[in-house]
């Protein structure tokens, strides 16, 4: 387990380089304007050395060292290539936002359609259709999110990291094998974080940040969470709080003012964290120290034996997200008005 996790980290510093070179010489560059929050020239390639190095890492583990059939792995094997290459297209030609929903789309259904989808909900078994529609929709949520919360330097790349490698730990407790797939996905997403510090040389890119969702989306899918099973339901929404919370903050507030979904603006929760005064650095390392604090409290749910306790800390953590994000949206709504003396959540540019 640990030359396959190794692999991943080593495999991925040692490419990530070489696709900022690739990008240099051929001027692959993320695109900029006035939503955007970089200046200079910056790749944004860098979901390819993740997603190299950790399905690389994946199967020599597979094929050297696992005893278990992943043959019903395969539709989520296509499903993620369909969401890295369909981010790369648009990483190299900026696809139309409903373009890239129908790739979403057509991945979510593969998985949904094949042999591992949500069969329980907490202590309740779900039907077939329902677990199937489920599955659907969560994947698309979590590809979505953290594509969209993918707007300052190491957010996404920092989120993804800690959230794997709090599955990892949670899993190794079920057993190693559970473990490995998070810990290799932790280990490149750490691997390309060190180029991803601000100021980034590198980008995830679309293909990166939606894979990362992915990746995230599908690990309840493949593995038993063992004396955990109970509460999966609830481990996964606090967990990947920050950016879901976010994405539908986003959807409410277009379709509250009457734009497409699928517009841009500058009223994401990152955006707000700076419009209220805090730097990019410093907005990162808020959300980072949320993240990492949800990170803890689902850690200790290894101290805990019953649902009821389980189910208590995590609603609790639960709230507390959702107290942050409307504290942040009353806090940069007073701003606005103060600044532009309008009640819109988006500063005008």
């Amino acid at each position: 387990m640990l030359f396959c996790i190794a692999g991943a980290f080593l495999f991925n510093v040692f490419l990530t380089p070489l696709i900022i070179h690739f990008c240099t010489r051929f001027g692959f560059y993320d695109s900029m304007n006035p939503r955007k929050m970089h200046n200079g020239k910056v790749s944004r390639l860098g979901g390819i050395g993740i997603m190299i190095s950790s399905t690389a890492a994946f199967c020599i583990y597979v094929i050297l060292f696992s005893s278990r059939d992943y043959s019903s792995l395969m539709p989520i094997f296509i499903s993620g290539l369909i969401i890295f290459f369909a981010g790369a297209v648009d990483d190299f030609f900026n696809l139309p936002a409903k373009i890239k929903f129908l790739f979403q789309i057509i991945a979510a259904a593969v998985v949904a359609a094949g042999p591992l989808y949500f069969k329980e909900f907490f202590i309740f078994d779900v039907n077939e259709i329902t677990g199937r529609l489920m599955t659907f929709v969560w994947i698309i949520s979590l590809v979505n999110s953290y594509n969209l919360i993918d707007g300052l330097d190491l957010l996404c790349s920092g989120l993804s990291f800690l959230t794997q490698l709090t599955l990892g730990i949670l899993l190794i407790f079920c057993s190693e094998e559970s473990a490995v797939l998070c810990f290799i996905f932790a280990a490149a997403t750490f691997a390309f974080m060190l180029f991803n510090r601000p100021p980034a040389r590198i980008f995830l890119g679309d293909s990166g940040s939606q894979f990362l969702g992915y990746s995230i989306a599908v690990i309840p899918l493949i593995y038993d969470f063992a004396s955990f099973e109970d509460v999966k339901a609830a481990v996964m929404a606090v967990l990947v709080s920050i950016p879901v919370i976010d994405v539908f903050a986003a959807i409410w507030r277009r379709t509250r003012e009457h734009r497409s979904i699928f517009s841009a603006d500058r009223a994401h929760i990152h955006h707000k964290l700076i419009n209220i005064g805090f730097s990019k650095t410093t907005s990162v390392l808020i959300l980072l120290m949320i993240q990492f604090v949800i990170s803890v409290s689902v850690l200790s749910l290894l101290l805990m034996k019953t649902f009821t306790q389980r189910f208590t800390v995590l609603a609790m953590e639960m709230m507390f997200i959702c107290l942050v994000f409307i504290i942040l949206h009353f806090v940069n709504r007073t701003v606005n008005r103060r600044l532009h003396g309008h009640l819109s959540e988006e500063p005008q540019e």
